[in-house]
């Protein structure tokens, strides 16, 4: 009788702690999109308010709110997704693919943005035969990575950024490397989108494209992305000022 009222006790405070988890990634989640709606909310305010100089200008104003409404989307679908997946309304698909092309692919897209940010994306070259095959989400693997590198590149100061993975066993590894000041994954804040009282087509262009979560939220996401994947990821934050991060996924569906 003892053991099992022990049990139970511990199974209701695992319960609270979980949604206790779940309240403040919840409120984080509400916290953080409200900047990009208030900017839409301000953008509609100008062109309701005839501040624009004329009908072209009002044109662009009306592009610039139609673009945050797209990326305000991004973020929202982004989130319901993964919170889908989290709750079991939604299942991983399992489909066959080549996780060696997947990271090609985002290595050619982001060794770009990472050099115009004075930045080295180091990450192995492979031969052209070379593959490892996974029975998975092809999509939901393109999302984590991309999410994981491109906070990265977005937030490092300076330096080399190191990528490497491999295949260990039935996983795929990979770890990945950079210098900072700190560790900015538990940076909570998001970008000012406040709109002054007439602003320029350039201003707004660049309040658009600065639509994004936090690297905390984003961690937070991606740590319930790689879990519902069968994976698991760490990060660690050395006494050198280096991040590192070391993960796995599973090559087959154990489901």
């Amino acid at each position: 009788m003892s053991d099992t009222m022990n049990n139970t006790d511990t199974a209701l405070m695992m319960a609270l702690q979980l949604g206790q988890i779940q309240a403040g990634f919840l409120g984080q989640t509400a916290h953080e999109l409200r900047s990009p709606m208030s900017h839409m909310m301000s953008l509609q305010q100008l062109i309701l308010a005839d501040l624009c100089e004329d009908p072209a200008e009002e044109k662009e104003f009306i592009a610039q709110c139609y673009a945050a409404s797209q990326k305000f989307m991004v973020l929202l679908d982004l989130v319901l997704d993964i919170s889908k997946l989290d709750y079991g309304a939604i299942a991983p698909k399992s489909d066959l693919f080549d996780l060696v092309t997947v990271i090609e692919e985002l290595k050619t897209m982001l060794m770009v943005k990472a050099q115009n940010r004075n930045l080295k994306l180091n990450c192995p070259d492979v031969a052209e035969d070379f593959s490892i095959e996974m029975i998975g989400d092809r999509q939901r693997t393109y999302q984590y990575f991309l999410t994981l590198l491109n906070t990265t590149i977005n937030e490092t100061p300076s330096g080399d950024i190191n990528f490497e993975y491999g295949k260990l066993g039935d996983r795929f590894t990979f770890q990945l490397q950079c210098q900072s000041d700190g560790d900015f994954w538990e940076n909570a804040r998001v970008t000012d989108l406040e709109i002054k009282e007439k602003p320029t087509l350039k201003e707004l262009q660049h309040a658009a494209e600065a639509f994004e979560f936090s690297p905390a939220l984003k961690w937070q996401l991606l740590t319930k992305l790689i879990i519902k994947l069968g994976g698991e990821a760490k990060r660690e934050f050395t006494p050198t000022g280096s991040i590192q991060i070391q993960g796995w996924l599973p090559l087959s569906d154990k489901k």
